[in-house]
This record gives C-alpha cells, sequence and structure tokens, in this order.
C-alpha cells in the first residue's frame, strides 16, 4: 500500500516487526509513543497527530503487544477521526484480539470504518502458530487485488491445515468454550503475577494487562544498560526474558515476561527474582 519513503506510524513500544518491517522496506518509521499514565499507558493523540500529518499507512497493535492494552471504543474512534482527517490508511494487528480478558470489551477497528485492513490470525489464542494460520480483511477491492499480487508473486498461501485449522477455531463450540476458561484464567494469572510484584518486588514497576498472556516489566531500578542487564538476568537469576529495547527506544528499561504457563514455574521465576533483588544488583 506504500512506496519506499513513504511515513508509517507505530506506537512504541511496540512488536519489534512492527520497526523491522518498515526500516527493512525502506520506509520512514514515524513513532508516536505510547504515554505512561499512572498504571497504565494511553495514546499520546497530540503525537499521533502530528505524525499522521507526513504518514501514509498507521500499524496499530490492538489489543497491544507488549504492553496489554484494550483500546476503548472512544480511543480508537479518535483514532478512526484522526486517520480520515489526514487521509492515513489504517491497518489493524489484532492477533491478540481473542484473549481480551472476560473484563474488558475489544472493539475491532473496521467496526468503526469499513475501509479498515485487518491482521489476525487463530495462531496465538488456540497456539497453532506452527500452522501459519493467518488472514488479511481487506474491504476494498482494490486493494485486496494488490495484496494479493503481493501475495501470489512470493507464494505466500495457506496450506489445507491452516485453513482446516482457522475454520475449527471460529466455529466450533468447543473451541469457543476452551477459550473462555482460557482467557479467565488468564486474568488470573495476570493479577495473581502483578499482586506478587508489588508485594515482593515493589523496585520492579509493573502494568497490568488487559489481554493476552504477556507482562511488561520496568527494570529501571536495577540501573543497568540492556545487555548488563541481559547478564545479570541470564547468568545469576536464571531468567530468560524478552529483552525491552528492541520494542522501542522507551522500552530499554524494560523486559517482557510470558506468563502463560504453570504457577508453579512463575513461583519459581519470581523467588528467583526477589531472592536477587536484595543483593548488590539494585541501587
Amino acid at each position: 500500500m506504500t512506496e519506499e519513503g513513504d511515513g508509517i506510524v507505530i506506537q512504541s513500544p511496540v512488536y519489534p516487526p512492527f520497526h523491522e518491517l518498515v526500516t527493512g522496506l525502506k520506509r520512514e518509521l514515524l513513532d508516536a509513543p505510547l504515554r505512561q499514565v499512572e498504571v497504565r499507558y494511553e495514546m499520546d493523540f497530540d503525537a499521533l497527530d502530528t505524525q499522521m500529518r507526513k504518514a501514509k499507512l498507521f500499524l496499530l497493535c490492538s489489543p497491544h503487544n507488549p504492553v496489554g492494552r484494550v483500546w476503548t471504543e472512544a480511543e480508537l474512534k479518535r483514532v478512526v477521526e484522526l486517520a480520515r482527517r489526514h487521509d492515513v490508511i489504517l491497518v489493524a494487528d489484532e492477533i491478540h484480539a481473542d484473549l481480551t480478558y472476560p473484563s474488558q470489551r475489544h472493539t475491532a477497528l473496521n467496526r468503526l470504518d469499513d475501509d479498515v485492513i485487518t491482521v489476525s490470525a487463530p495462531s496465538k489464542a488456540f497456539n497453532i502458530a506452527g500452522l501459519f494460520a493467518s488472514y488479511i480483511i481487506c474491504p476494498d477491492d482494490a486493494m485486496r487485488k494488490r495484496i494479493t499480487q503481493v501475495q501470489n508473486k512470493h507464494h505466500v498461501l495457506p496450506t489445507p491445515f491452516a485453513n482446516t485449522a482457522i475454520i475449527a477455531a471460529y466455529t466450533d463450540s468447543r473451541a469457543e468454550r476452551w477459550l473462555d476458561q482460557l482467557t479467565a484464567e488468564l486474568e488470573e494469572q495476570a493479577t495473581y503475577l502483578v499482586n506478587r510484584f508489588n508485594e515482593e518486588l515493589p523496585q520492579l514497576k509493573t502494568f497490568l494487562p488487559e489481554a493476552s498472556y504477556l507482562l511488561w516489566i520496568d527494570f529501571a531500578a536495577l540501573n543497568l544498560e540492556p545487555e548488563a542487564r541481559k547478564k545479570w538476568l541470564h547468568e545469576e537469576v536464571r531468567l530468560f526474558l524478552s529483552p525491552g529495547l528492541p520494542f522501542g527506544e522507551s522500552g530499554k528499561t524494560f523486559e517482557r515476561i510470558n506468563f502463560g504457563t504453570s504457577r508453579a514455574v512463575l513461583d519459581e521465576a519470581l523467588k528467583r527474582l526477589t531472592e536477587h533483588a536484595g543483593g548488590k544488583a539494585f541501587v
């Protein structure tokens, strides 16, 4: 949908391929970083307005990876309003939408604007990433034709296994029941983890997610550069987390943890962190 040199808006800290796709394809990366407001992140609409003036396309992560926000309908309406004002193509990555917690409500962006291109997959919610089962919803005939041409050129076609899995995930009532149980358990797990951090590791700032299985943790109190922090976590604490810097400069002091695992594994991880937090690593 764009040419070399065109501006692409993202909102860091965000999933690293957002950065890599834009720069790798020689587009101009236009960042409108999210703002930390008390215990959660919010969109900076002034920054978004400024960057959209120079942009051709906006890549929205909804729900957001890694900060875990499920954007409200009011927030998304403002995004649509800005995109229309500046004639910017909206592309919504909604791959974590199916993992929205029971206490939250995900609003599909294409409900608010018929021209939105949605990219998603059942791979996160149903743990079938190995099947490469993903899809694009593009209502505009001309745009869809251009996308199809690129896919055909690069032989990007779903396999029969992927097609079958997508249909089963979205139509089988047993899959729906399983997903309901999963999202309830993930919300319980997230709440448990954040409460433990607040009580036992108050030096580390956490942001309670509203969807998915990822927790964004600020290690600024460690007072270590990313490589030194990585070395400390790997060699002393014996924890392997996702470093925050690839998510953008604003993620420099952060680490991302995947809590889609057993409570016993999480308890062990917290135990190791707590044991080392009182030592010389923290200042």
